[in-house]
């Protein structure tokens, strides 16, 4: 039964993360603010509603239905972690 629980989960965490998620990867991952600083929950935030205006036709955060909580989708994830979140600037 664990092991059901655990893949059900990873196969959620490959389409959808939460907020504590993305910010317990970015931790592992050491991935800080432009000022070395730990990201929070706030800044976040920001990012994502940043990631909404610059992209609104892409839907990268769930609606809240019945749950409190937004969900991200992965590829928002990456666009937070490879572009919002990147330090060196790179001509793409």
């Amino acid at each position: 039964m664990i092991k059901i629980i655990s893949n059900t989960e990873q196969a959620m965490d490959s389409i959808f993360l939460t907020y504590k998620k993305i910010l317990y990867r970015f931790k592992v991952l050491n991935i800080t603010t432009k000022h070395g600083k730990e990201i929070s929950h706030l800044d976040l935030r920001k990012a994502v509603d940043t990631m909404i205006k610059k992209h609104p036709s892409c839907r990268w955060r769930s609606v809240k239905i019945r749950s409190k909580r937004y969900f991200i989708l992965i590829e928002g994830y990456y666009w937070l972690t490879l572009v919002y979140f990147q330090k060196e600037k790179s001509m793409i």
